[in-house]
């Protein structure tokens, strides 16, 4: 066993009582390792190559994926806001064929049984085995910038590496009695290692409740009411968060305080942080720390942590991994690298992230943006449109601001909104802070319910900047997009 289940394993010996977790039901540790034991006895029962789940966060969520571990059974976590097309390539590259939850009726079949609470499905595609790496115990997909997801393969090292460093980092901050409240969907890696794993290690609780519970629904409606009463509720110690996520927290310290009273490490991830909107949490009571990861590392890279701060920084590198930049400041990561696509081995030492950065003296990493995603100008600067977005999260005005003007004399950015003066307002006030060569020719406005949301984002909100800026360049004289000059 890896040392995740048998922390598990010890846990429920030496402290049975303690929860586990909690949610729509509570399970004490030794609840917890009972159930994982005798699920992983079901499935291996199964034969399953490899099986899939799409559901809420919940509970049995946890168990199902620490009784696959257990059996030695690749585990597919499938996010509940792909969308049927994007489920269906899911299932057809890593080739599962024992499916639980929420799944479409010409995708699979209900059978009579039923496993840690989840109807046991079956694929109804003809899907061929997969070429799953040797070792892989999980495969994590992301929907990324395209609309088909990838697979990565990940090992029972990967995940005990991560796991690991987290823990020691974290475990100062979380010291005594500590629950950490699972925010974002488990189907993402950073929260099934973070909620799940991680707590076992420390020997803590970790909430896990659906989404709607904690007034969060599908990959970006959020009821503010819900959130606030759950965070009263259950007065966790710890969360993930998400950029969005994070604004939204700090709004609503500002009218109900009691909410940041209990929480000792707030860890935001997914996108870069201004070092404005860090501060302003700080001011707020708020324990916000920066970091960053990838699922081809299994997760988290780098970390802020209390001891080693930095804001707007992605904070220092976690100790099993090592990077190193190269000429163009491109990121590289050696150490606990996946073990590769679907059917793609990584070979090479170091691991080629994509992004690009900075480290300074002191070994804070500072990721400035994707290589991919760099705007070259007329002029041929190289201006990376993150930077600016980030810079612009401190105005509520610029919510969901994207940079465009590739190959264009000047910057330009798509503002989703109906109020035209606040804006413009806002968007002069970013130009001034930003060096000529980055500061914005005028914006363009778009409305809430525009088609462009529905067809130029992936389904977990990443902009697609080429098919906005034909978008904006097929619309600007609709009155779909309405530009302002600054």
């Amino acid at each position: 066993m890896n040392r995740i289940l048998q922390c598990l394993a010890t846990r429920a010996a030496m402290q049975p009582d303690d929860i586990a977790f909690a949610g729509s039901e509570t399970l004490t540790y030794q609840q917890c390792w009972q159930q994982v034991q005798s699920v992983a006895q079901q499935l291996s029962a199964l034969s399953p190559r490899c099986i899939a789940l799409r559901a809420e966060n919940s509970v049995q969520w946890a168990v199902l994926d620490l009784a696959a571990m257990l059996a030695q059974i690749p585990f597919v976590p499938v996010a509940p806001f792909f969308t049927d097309q994007q489920v269906e390539h899911t299932l057809q590259s890593c080739g599962a064929d024992l499916l639980f939850g929420e799944w479409a009726a010409e995708i699979a079949t209900v059978t009579n049984e039923t496993i840690a609470g989840f109807n046991v499905c079956r694929a109804l595609g003809d899907y061929q085995p997969a070429e799953l790496l040797p070792g892989t115990i999980k495969v994590t997909f992301t929907s990324g910038s395209t609309g088909h997801p990838k697979g990565v393969c990940l090992s029972e090292q990967n995940l005990e590496s991560v796991s690991d460093s987290l823990a020691v980092q974290v475990k100062t901050a979380l010291q005594g009695d500590s629950s950490h409240l699972s925010l974002i969907p488990l189907a993402a890696l950073l929260e099934n290692v973070t909620a799940v794993y991680v707590p076992i290690l420390l020997g803590k609780r970790s909430i896990v409740l659906s989404g709607e519970s904690i007034g969060l629904s599908g990959s970006s409606q959020f009821d503010p009411q819900q959130f606030i009463h759950a965070l009263i509720r259950y007065q966790p110690a710890s969360l993930v968060t998400t950029p969005a996520l994070l604004m939204a927290l700090i709004q609503l310290v500002d009218s109900v305080p009691a909410i940041a009273l209990s929480l000792r490490f707030v860890a935001v991830g997914g996108a870069r942080v201004s070092a404005e909107l860090i501060q302003r949490a700080h001011q707020k009571s708020l324990p916000v720390f920066e970091g960053y990861g990838l699922s081809e590392c299994a997760s988290v890279v780098s970390l802020n942590t209390p001891l080693a701060h930095q804001p707007g920084s992605a904070g220092k590198v976690l100790p099993h991994l090592t990077i190193k930049l190269t000429d163009d400041s491109d990121i590289l990561v050696k150490g606990n690298v996946a073990l590769g696509y679907i059917g793609e081995p990584f070979t090479d030492e170091w691991l080629a992230t994509g992004d690009i950065g900075t480290v300074d003296q002191q070994g804070f990493l500072t990721v400035t943006g994707r290589r991919k995603h760099q705007l070259i100008t007329a002029f041929g600067r190289n201006v990376s449109p993150e930077w600016i977005e980030v810079e612009a999260q401190i105005y509520p005005e610029l919510h969901r601001m994207i940079v465009i003007g590739d190959g264009e004399l000047q910057l330009s950015a798509v503002v989703i909104s109906q109020q035209p003066e606040p804006a413009m307002l806002a968007a002069q006030q970013l130009n001034s802070v930003l060096p000529d060569y980055a500061r914005l020719d005028k914006i363009y406005l778009v409305e809430t319910d525009s088609e462009m949301l529905q067809t130029c984002f992936t389904p977990n909100g990443k902009p697609l900047r080429h098919q906005i800026s034909q978008w904006i360049n097929t619309n600007e004289h609709t009155g779909m997009a309405r530009s302002y000059p600054l």
